[in-house]
């Protein structure tokens, strides 16, 4: 897997991987149709950045056909957290779409700079309380 760490002078936080014990990747047997890892791994980040600083609660964690997913407000800011569990752990952090962002220029990039506020403080989730072994950021998906 290769992360990049810069593109045109930017650092492009869209995907962070990072590898921990602390949440289940293996699924039983009689629930392997039914359910995707990262419950736990999605509750954590969601109490976490919930209560942070820089966010507020928005939507509960939720599972998709996929993985997990919750919401953040970040100062005002839809910012999503999907979250994936294959041998390491995988969270994409998006912004919410919302029209007025897509007809105005200065809405997106508050709304960018807000999405880069959340993925600081998942990487300092990640690094510090956590205490993960953190494997960088990407602008795609790395795996």
């Amino acid at each position: 897997m290769q992360l990049m760490t810069s593109v045109r002078g930017k650092f492009p936080k869209h995907f962070v991987s990072f590898r921990s014990d602390r949440f289940e990747l293996a699924i039983p047997d009689d629930e392997i149709d039914s359910l995707f890892p990262g419950a736990d791994c999605c509750e954590w980040f969601y109490e976490r950045l919930a209560t942070a600083t820089r966010c507020a609660p928005h939507q509960s964690p939720v599972m998709e056909d996929w993985g997990w997913t919750f919401a953040v407000k970040a100062n005002g800011s839809t910012i999503r957290v999907n979250v994936w569990g294959i041998e390491e752990w995988f969270l994409g952090v998006e912004s919410g779409f919302s029209l007025i962002g897509l007809l105005s220029p200065p809405h997106r990039k508050k709304t960018e700079a807000d999405r880069l506020a959340v993925c600081d403080e998942i990487e300092s989730l990640i690094c510090t309380e956590l205490k993960a072994e953190f494997l960088g950021w990407s602008e795609t998906f790395p795996g």
